[in-house]
C-alpha cells in the first residue's frame, strides 16, 4: 500500500525570505531541507548527520556546523535526538487537531451504535434475570436455599511504581542529569525537565568506561567558557544558550572536554561549596528526594526536615511531614 501524499502547507515567500535573510547559503539550504523533512513526516525528524548530508549533497562536517548554527539562531530545536521547528509544530498540531475532531465524531457515532445494540440486548438479559429470580423463589418455598453465586475474584492492586525521575534512581545517568540541571540554574542555561530513555542512553554513552568524573570535568569546562555560559554575545549573533541535548552530542561533548569553546570565564562557587541556605532549588530537591526514599540525609545539609534548625525549603505532606 502506497504512502498517502503529504498535505500541502502554507508557505509565505515573504516570511520565509525574511527568516533566512541572515543565513549563509549552506545554512539556508540545510534549513529548507530540514523543514520539508519535518512537514513530510508530520513530526520531528530524527537527526542523523550522515543521512542529512546525503539529502543536502553536502559534506557531513558542513551539515553538522549548519545545524549547530540553526539551533543557535533558534531556527531549529533538537529535542530527544530529533530536529523540530516551532512554527512547523503549530501547523502540524493544528492539522492533527482538525483530524482528531473528525476521528472523535466517527468514534461518537460508533459508540452510539454500540449503545443502541446493548440496549436491545438488555431486554434479553432482564428476562434471564427474572427467570433466575423465579427459580430462587421456588426453591425457598420448598425449604431449600438457592445456590449463591460466587463473586468474581478481585484482582490485587498492582504495587505503586517508583518513578525514575523522582529520586529513587541513583544511577550515574540520573546523577549526571541532576548535575546538569544544577549547572543550568547557575549559568541560566535551558533546564532539562525529564530524564527520557533517549537522554539516559546518550548520557551513558558519554560516561561509558570513564564514569561520572568525566561528566563533572565537562561541567567544569562549561563553567569556564564565556560562550557556553551565554556571556559572549557577538555583534551579529544572539547569546548562546546551552541545553542538555546539545551537551550530550558526541562531537559537542568531546569539544567541551578538549576546551574548544574557551577557558575565559571565572566560574562561581558550586552548591556544595555554599552555605545550605544558598543552595539552588535543584540541589535541595535532589537531597530531599534521596532522604524521602532511602532515609539517608546529607551531612552538609544541616538538620533533617522536622528538626530544629532545618535550613531547607518547606517540605509539607509530600515528604511525610504533617
Amino acid at each position: 500500500m502506497s504512502k498517502p501524499a503529504t498535505p500541502w502547507i502554507k508557505w509565505f515567500p515573504g516570511d520565509f525570505l525574511h527568516g533566512v535573510s541572515d543565513l549563509e547559503a549552506n545554512e539556508g539550504w540545510v534549513y529548507t531541507i530540514v523543514l520539508n523533512l519535518i512537514y513530510d513526516k508530520q513530526a520531528p525528524w530524527p537527526y542523523d548527520p550522515k543521512r542529512l548530508a546525503r539529502r543536502c549533497r553536502l559534506r557531513q562536517p558542513v551539515v553538522e556546523e549548519c545545524v549547530e548554527s540553526l539551533i543557535e539562531y533558534e531556527k531549529l530545536r533538537l529535542v530527544d535526538g530529533c530536529l523540530t521547528n516551532e512554527k512547523a509544530e503549530k501547523v502540524i498540531g493544528k492539522r492533527q487537531e482538525v483530524s482528531g475532531k473528525a476521528t472523535a465524531a466517527a468514534e461518537a457515532r460508533w459508540q452510539e451504535e454500540k449503545r443502541k445494540d446493548k440496549k436491545n440486548k438488555g431486554g434479553e438479559d432482564a428476562d434471564a434475570l427474572r427467570t433466575g429470580s423465579e427459580q430462587d423463589a421456588k426453591l425457598e418455598a420448598r425449604g431449600q436455599k438457592p445456590e449463591k453465586k460466587k463473586a468474581p475474584a478481585k484482582k490485587p492492586s498492582p504495587p505503586a511504581a517508583l518513578k525514575l525521575d523522582g529520586g529513587p534512581d541513583k544511577s550515574p545517568a540520573r546523577e549526571a542529569f541532576d548535575l546538569y540541571n544544577e549547572l543550568a540554574e547557575r549559568i541560566d542555561a535551558t533546564k532539562a525537565l525529564d530524564l527520557t530513555e533517549a537522554r539516559r542512553k546518550s548520557i551513558n554513552a558519554r560516561l561509558n568506561g570513564r564514569g561520572i568524573d568525566v561528566w563533572k570535568e565537562a561541567i567544569e569546562k562549561v563553567e569556564r567558557s564565556l560562550f557556553l555560559c551565554g556571556e559572549a554575545k557577538g555583534r551579529d549573533r544572539r547569546a548562546f544558550k546551552l541545553s542538555l541535548d546539545m551537551m550530550v552530542r558526541p562531537e559537542n561533548f568531546q569539544k567541551i572536554l578538549e576546551g574548544f569553546y574557551g577557558d575565559d570565564r571565572e566560574p562561581g562557587p558550586k552548591d556544595d561549596e555554599l552555605d545550605p541556605r544558598d543552595w539552588s532549588p535543584g540541589k535541595w530537591f535532589r537531597v530531599l528526594e534521596i532522604w524521602k526514599v532511602s532515609g539517608s540525609w546529607s551531612d552538609n545539609a544541616g538538620p533533617e526536615p522536622g528538626q530544629p534548625g532545618y535550613l531547607g525549603p518547606p517540605t509539607g505532606d509530600e515528604y511525610g511531614l504533617q
